[in-house]
């Protein structure tokens, strides 16, 4: 692939910007196999570095580490089951804190004035893992 230069790149004019939009054109038609074949490559690599417990791998100058991330979030059917048993003005503290989804806001103000504790919520917030991914780092592993 030939590397095109990009000093003196200037639109001036309606045909200027025609042959600058052409020529974007063409560098993505020679860039996207060049991505596709990227992400199937990383794709492989973070597989095999999964299964085979790998957690850094070092290059020459670069290093990747696989990462594993988690997401924290209420679960909804749990939650309800705790907050529907407990009354607050006659109706259920389920119907307080929520509109359709949960109201973080308002359920840390059922906790702040005690209708609810920490403890009796704790079972309701779940964490699920995101998958675990590569990261390209420059320079050496410690």
């Amino acid at each position: 692939m030939a590397k095109k230069a990009l000093m003196g790149i200037s639109i001036k004019n309606q045909a200027d910007l025609e042959k600058a939009l052409q020529q974007l054109e063409e560098l993505n038609d020679e860039i996207k196999p060049l991505e596709a074949q990227a992400v199937m490559v990383k794709k492989a690599a973070t597989e095999y570095a999964v299964k085979k417990r790998i957690s850094v791998v070092q290059l020459d100058g670069v290093y990747y580490r696989k990462i594993v991330r988690t997401n924290r979030a209420w679960d909804n059917e749990i939650l309800r089951k705790i907050l529907k048993r407990i009354k607050v003005d006659g109706k259920p503290l389920w119907n307080k804190v929520t509109k359709r989804v949960i109201d973080p806001d308002k359920l840390a103000e059922a906790v702040a004035v005690g209708w609810v504790t920490e403890k009796k919520l704790d079972e309701a917030y779940v964490e699920t893992q995101q998958a675990p991914f590569l990261q390209r780092y420059t320079g050496e592993a410690d």
